[in-house]
């Protein structure tokens, strides 16, 4: 059984935040979604290109990394997960 958090970045600025925020409330994802309106987290990361997806292990650790996105990146992104998590 994989077991694991998963959290989406919003990066739309300010003025489009209030309609994202209606947007999310009524899809009742069944994750975190945190807002990064000045692009911080962007930065710190030094993402480049989104979709962006960044996987740490239990201790905070990055062990993955991978920017933008074509069909099949799901099967990639999700077999990383489950090494990451055995470990």
């Amino acid at each position: 059984k994989l077991s694991f958090d998963f959290v989406a970045v919003c990066i739309d600025d300010t003025r489009s935040s209030a309609k994202v925020k209606a947007f999310i409330a009524g899809k009742g994802w069944p994750f975190k979604v945190i807002s990064d309106e000045n692009q911080e987290i962007m930065k710190a990361f030094n993402v480049s290109q989104i979709p962006y997806c960044l996987i740490l292990n239990r201790n905070g650790v990055v062990k993955y990394r991978h920017s933008g996105f074509v069909p099949g990146d799901e099967q990639i992104i999700f077999n990383e997960l489950k090494k990451i998590c055995n470990e």
